[in-house]
């Protein structure tokens, strides 16, 4: 749970600025007809300089090796980004940017899926799938994709916007 805790600082540390919002709502606005917005490298880059700026240490694009007892057809996988905490304490994180909030969750438990099969002895201390996604999401929805997502946290962005959050198990 306190890693949960730490991943959730680090989100509402990231949109606490007021142009990081307007930003992140105004992304939305240019997704094609289908919902994509293609802005994940953005949104990677973005959440890069937030932890530059807040002196946290971190890799982008890490490979990690496979449990290959749960996935026979790749030896590794590949991390969006891994946050290094204190101690040997790290925080892997796999982002998508959604525009439709059904996609969103698709992705969302397909990032959970791929994080599991990380090799333990590889694997960090706490994995997660990140989902910015657009639109609002009502509150009896919110409490189905609770019910439906172990764990999720969902963390709203100005007008329009959420951030879903799952741990891997």
């Amino acid at each position: 749970m306190k890693h949960v805790t730490r991943i959730e600082k680090i989100i509402n540390g990231f949109v606490a600025s007021p142009n990081e919002k307007r930003r992140i709502e105004s992304l939305f606005k240019h997704a094609d007809d289908r919902g994509r917005c293609g802005f994940e490298k953005w949104l990677q880059y973005e959440l890069v300089l937030y932890l530059t700026a807040n002196k946290r240490s971190f890799d982008v694009e890490t490979q990690l090796d496979v449990d290959n007892r749960k996935q026979q057809d790749k030896k590794f996988l590949q991390i969006d980004l891994s946050i290094k905490l204190k101690g040997f304490d790290t925080l892997d994180i796999e982002l998508k940017v959604r525009h439709v909030l059904s996609k969103a969750i698709r992705a969302l438990k397909s990032d959970c899926t791929k994080l599991s099969k990380i090799r333990p002895a590889a694997r960090a201390t706490a994995s997660f799938a990140v989902v910015l996604c657009g639109g609002v999401i009502s509150q009896s929805r919110q409490k189905n994709l609770m019910d439906e997502i172990s764990g999720l946290l969902i963390i709203p962005v100005g007008k329009g916007a959420n951030f879903l959050i799952a741990e891997a198990s």
